[in-house]
């Protein structure tokens, strides 16, 4: 069944809606109200109060009061629009971001830019790919076209770059989908289910590695690099720089060795390799021979740049897009004989329905989707010491 976006027509009361949302959102919510504002343009400026998950039902009453048989076309319109806006207003809280605005103007800022850019009622076709990525959907590139033109308006002194803000809009973009949709899965589930058919599953398993990927992006190109105080918030790709590595090999010795002593002959030689440590796993990764081996082990002292290279090298991996990358911290993962097993439940106890940074963990053992997939597996395990 195709899905289409289709602005409701009903007027939900945001008087009331707001009114029972106020003294339950806190100074920690983060993006909100926008889950139905979309809905009405008038109550997009309920983003300026916050959003906690349990303030979220006083708004999904109100929509349901005023558009209580909503069609599937107009969920998904709510569901995009009302991620859009997150997504959009909380690129204005980034940092680097100086927008001399107070929350009410920026969130009249982002109505007037989104219904401008993006007008979406019957602009288009909802399908799996947009549930994988949203920030790759071709409906939603005059949105990334033309939000520097926000920030330059919003916040003129800012000083990221246009690559930057639209990097950061399609990860919050991301985020925010699964966030609206995880707050209020009755209201939203019909989309999914009407995209429910032969290739239902496959996108399911393509959400939950598009999830995983981001999350494993997030620890190189997010989160902040170790500092004994936990005040630095420079995340490591801006600090990486690619290792280099060194491993021996034993050879036979040349056959012009004959008058060397007996004991001498007998002996193999030890050759020493150096090289840089990403092209050398490249280059493993590459040999797809029947005898070649499927286990490598980097190791190095403390403070060696183990741990940053398995982020680092996880992420080219991923970019690569030609395997599929699972990412293992080993204190999260107990031993014993059946690894399969203990890998699939580490991931199943990491995973969680509303993760606003990606997916640590899977709902399923990934490894049982193996034999339906055509792309080889990457594992990465961190933390072997």
């Amino acid at each position: 069944m195709a899905v289409y976006f289709k602005r409701p027509e009903g007027r939900p009361n945001w008087g009331k809606a707001l009114h029972s949302l106020l003294p339950a959102a806190g100074p920690g919510a983060a993006f909100v109200a926008a889950a139905s504002a979309a809905v009405a343009p008038a109550a997009l400026a309920a983003s300026a109060i916050g959003f906690a998950a349990s303030a979220h039902k006083a708004i999904r009453d109100a929509v349901e009061a005023a558009l209580p048989d909503n069609t599937v076309d107009e969920r998904a319109w709510v569901w995009l629009r009302v991620s859009l806006t997150v997504a959009t207003i909380n690129v204005l809280n980034e940092r680097g971001v100086h927008a001399p605005l107070d929350r009410e103007e920026r969130t009249a800022a982002v109505r007037a830019f989104l219904a401008d850019a993006l007008p979406l009622d019957g602009a288009g076709e909802l399908d799996g790919a947009t549930l994988i990525n949203p920030a790759a959907c071709p409906l939603l590139a005059p949105v990334r076209q033309r939000l520097p033109e926000l920030l330059r308006e919003v916040a003129p002194e800012h000083d990221l770059s246009e690559a930057q803000i639209r990097s950061d809009f399609d990860r919050l973009l991301r985020a925010a989908t699964w966030r609206v949709y995880a707050l209020d899965t009755p209201y939203y589930g019909p989309i999914t289910q009407a995209l429910a058919g032969p290739g239902a599953e496959g996108v399911r398993r393509d959400v939950a590695w598009a999830r995983h990927a981001d999350w494993i992006r997030g620890l190189f190109q997010r989160d902040p690099i170790f500092s004994p105080d936990e005040q630095e918030t420079i995340p490591l790709s801006a600090v990486y720089h690619r290792l280099r590595c060194f491993w021996h090999t034993e050879t036979d010795p040349p056959r012009n060795s004959d008058e060397a002593p007996r004991g001498e002959r007998e002996k193999r030689l030890r050759v020493a390799h150096v090289a840089d440590l990403h092209a050398t796993l490249q280059a493993w990764l590459a040999d797809d021979s029947p005898r070649a081996d499927r286990i490598r082990v980097v190791a190095g002292g403390p403070g060696s740049g183990k741990s940053s290279f398995s982020r680092a090298f996880a992420v080219e991996a991923i970019e690569a897009d030609e395997r599929r990358v699972i990412y293992i911290p080993l204190q999260h993962m107990r031993l014993g004989a059946d690894v399969r097993a203990l890998i699939g439940a580490c991931l199943r106890e990491r995973w969680h329905a509303f993760e606003p940074d990606g997916g640590k963990g899977f709902e399923d053992n990934p490894l049982d989707w193996r034999a339906h997939d055509t792309l080889p597996y990457l594992l990465i395990f961190d933390g072997l010491d």
